[in-house]
């Protein structure tokens, strides 16, 4: 694993709320501060709005039926 490797997997929940649960390294978005200018690998939950989980979605590539799956629209052609 390098220091900005990360795991983050969004969900959808009933009630249509985005969310993304994951960890990483020291260089990536799940880091944590442990000092003056230290940093180390963590794991959290966040609660993201639609326009962000959309994005999320888009950078990992889904399919068009996950995108549909997962509350988004999906553009033809």
């Amino acid at each position: 694993m390098t220091q900005n490797d990360h795991k983050t997997s969004l969900y959808l929940t009933k009630k249509g709320n985005y969310f993304i649960e994951g960890w990483g390294g020291p260089a990536s978005m799940w880091s944590v501060g442990c000092g003056q200018n230290s940093w180390a690998g963590g794991s959290g939950l966040r609660v993201i709005s639609k326009e962000v989980a959309q994005h999320y979605a888009e950078q990992a590539e889904l399919l068009p039926e996950e995108m549909l799956e997962a509350g988004f629209a999906v553009e033809e052609g």
